[in-house]
């Protein structure tokens, strides 16, 4: 997000400074936040939650009735970080057309533009695979749940549902309404064809701080699972002696915050989630 969002051509905060140091800053920034809210707890950590699903069904709804009364638009232009296209190339977004839709429906595999490589179905699916973990929240916070045996099964069901009804409308609003050049050129055309500037940008924002928060929190607990169970041997011993009053296992949550600073440093989703996959 931060790549298209700052700097100069930036769609959120164009006043900020952009390189991969700044970058690495800005993400550095959103991780202590999170590190704050896992510190506090669980419960924490769902209200916060609250607030961003709030958020991002706003943002869900917006974008998709943009869909429906979006005139057709045929000047849109690569993002600055996209060097492997002319500046002045056109993008378009069609609005509800048969022929976008037969000219989206076959696989084109090219360069991705953020990594420089070519992209696979391999490669496509770590992505899209990492956006349905999330629904595991509930399993790896088993240990904070009033009632884990019935809302584990059912929180996880529902989500996977929901999720897939969601990722499957908008897979088919974009292929009867965006060129394939548009979809392959800029990943953040969404917010570039919406007719309320930024709310795309927000609600991106919001569902990957979301999305992070989930996976630092279950990661800090599925630690603490490893090292009580004493899986690396003497490895994680100090993990074992860090809980606070209410039960948040603080040492695993500060060991996890390190892992993901680290991770963090390598710059780019497209690297790590065929690993994580």
């Amino acid at each position: 997000v931060s790549t298209q969002s700052t700097g100069d051509g930036g769609n959120f905060a164009n006043f900020l400074p952009e390189d991969h140091h700044w970058k690495n800053l800005y993400g550095s920034c959103f991780l202590l936040i999170m590190l704050f809210v896992v510190l506090i707890g669980a419960e924490m950590f769902a209200k916060t939650n609250l607030v961003i699903f709030a958020i991002v069904a706003v943002t869900l709804i917006i974008n998709i009735v943009n869909f429906f009364i979006q005139d057709p638009i045929d000047d849109l232009h690569p993002p600055s970080d996209n060097s492997l296209l002319n500046k002045t190339v056109n993008l378009s977004y069609t609005s509800w057309s048969r022929e976008t839709f037969l000219e989206n429906r076959g696989q084109n595999y090219t360069v991705d533009y953020t990594t420089k490589r070519f992209t696979s179905f391999e490669s496509v699916f770590a992505v899209l695979f990492t956006g349905f973990t999330g629904v595991f929240a509930g399993s790896n916070m088993s240990g904070d749940l009033k009632n884990a045996s019935k809302s584990i099964p059912f929180g996880t069901v529902l989500s996977c549902i929901v999720s897939y009804f969601i990722y499957i409308s908008l897979a088919l609003m974009i292929a009867f309404t965006c060129s394939r050049l548009l979809i392959q050129s800029d990943y953040l055309f969404l917010e570039h064809i919406c007719k309320v500037p930024g709310i795309t940008t927000v609600g991106t924002f919001s569902v990957t701080f979301s999305a992070s928060l989930g996976a630092f929190i279950g990661a800090s607990r599925i630690l603490e699972a490893l090292a009580l169970d004493d899986i690396l041997g003497s490895l994680l011993v100090v993990v074992k002696k860090g809980r606070s009053r209410r039960g948040n296992p603080w040492v695993a949550v500060v060991v996890s915050w390190g892992i993901l600073q680290a991770l963090l440093f390598v710059g780019s989703l497209s690297l790590i989630a065929p690993f994580v996959a």
